[in-house]
C-alpha cells in the first residue's frame, strides 16, 4: 500500500508480512557482522560490520536498509538488487534507466548527468527511526563524507532518504526499545531526494562529526536538511516516463 502527504511531499509505503520476510531473508545473506565482527576495523579498513549490527542483532544494518529498498522498489517497479558481496555494494541501489537522452526540467539537472549513459543511479538511505536535528549546523539526514581521514566518493546521482515511522514489533533490545524483528507490518516514510551535485556544491558547510557515542569514530558526514529535498511526488513524477507501469504499485 502506498499513500502520499500533499503537505510534506512525502510518500508512505506499508510493507506486509511477506515483504518483511523477504527483507529479513536477504539481510541474513548480506550480513557483514559474521565476516568482520567487532574487530572489523582491524580486519578490514574499508568495509565494516554495519553501524547498527551487534552480537545481539547481527544483521540489523542490512535489514533496515532493505526495508527502504523494498519500499522504493514498490514505488518505482524496479527490482531490489539481490547481489551478495563481502566487499559491499557499488555505491547505489537502483539504476533508473534512460529510454532516451533526457532534457533538463524543473529541479532535475540532467545536464549534470551527461557522462551517465545508462540511467540515474539512486542510493537509498533508511533510518531505523527519525533523528532529531542536533543544531543549526546539522540536518536531520546525512551521507558519509570521509572514513579514516579519506574522502568518501559519492557514487550515486541521487540519494533517497526514508525512515521507519511505525511498526507492530514487540521484541525489545538491550536498551528496552521495541524493534521490528518480529513485526508483521512496517510503515516507511520516503522523505525525498537530493542530488550528489547539490550535496557537494557547499560540501565544506555540510561536514560534521559522526552521530555516535564512539569517541574513536574516525569518519565525518555531509548533513542535509529535510527542506532541501526534492519531494518524492515531484521526483517520481519527473521520472515517470522512465518507469514501467506494469511493475509499479503506484499509478499516475
Amino acid at each position: 500500500m502506498i499513500f502520499s502527504n500533499s503537505n510534506s511531499g512525502s510518500m508512505y509505503v506499508v510493507l506486509d508480512k511477506k515483504e518483511i520476510e523477504y527483507c529479513r531473508g536477504l539481510a541474513k545473506k548480506r550480513c557483514k557482522y559474521e565476516i568482520w565482527g567487532d574487530n572489523c576495523s582491524e580486519a578490514n579498513k574499508t568495509y565494516n560490520k554495519g553501524n547498527l549490527n551487534s552480537e545481539e542483532d547481527n544483521n540489523k544494518t542490512e535489514r533496515i536498509g532493505l526495508y527502504g529498498e523494498k519500499a522504493f522498489s514498490a514505488l518505482s517497479g524496479l527490482p531490489v538488487d539481490e547481489t551478495i558481496s563481502d566487499e559491499g555494494d557499488s555505491g547505489w541501489d537502483f539504476l533508473l534507466p534512460f529510454k532516451e537522452k533526457p532534457k533538463s526540467s524543473g529541479n532535475i539537472r540532467w545536464d549534470l548527468l551527461a557522462d551517465n549513459t545508462e540511467g540515474v543511479k539512486i542510493d537509498i538511505k533508511t533510518l531505523a527511526f527519525e533523528y532529531p536535528k542536533r543544531d543549526e549546523n546539522y540536518g536531520e539526514l546525512y551521507v558519509t563524507a570521509s572514513k579514516d581521514g579519506k574522502e568518501h566518493k559519492l557514487n550515486a546521482d541521487y540519494y533517497c532518504f526514508c525512515a521507519i515511522i511505525h511498526h507492530d514489533g514487540t521484541t525489545r533490545d538491550k536498551r528496552g526499545y521495541k524493534t521490528e524483528k518480529d513485526a508483521n507490518f512496517i510503515i516507511i516514510e520516503i522523505y525525498g531526494f537530493i542530488s550528489a551535485n547539490d550535496i557537494l556544491t557547499n560540501a565544506k558547510e555540510r561536514i560534521g562529526n559522526a552521530l555516535t557515542r564512539n569517541k574513536n569514530a574516525n569518519w565525518k558526514n555531509y548533513y542535509i536538511k529535510k527542506e532541501e529535498l526534492i519531494s518524492t511526488v515531484e521526483f517520481m513524477s519527473s521520472h515517470k516516463s522512465y518507469l514501467d507501469y506494469l511493475y509499479m504499485d503506484l499509478f499516475w
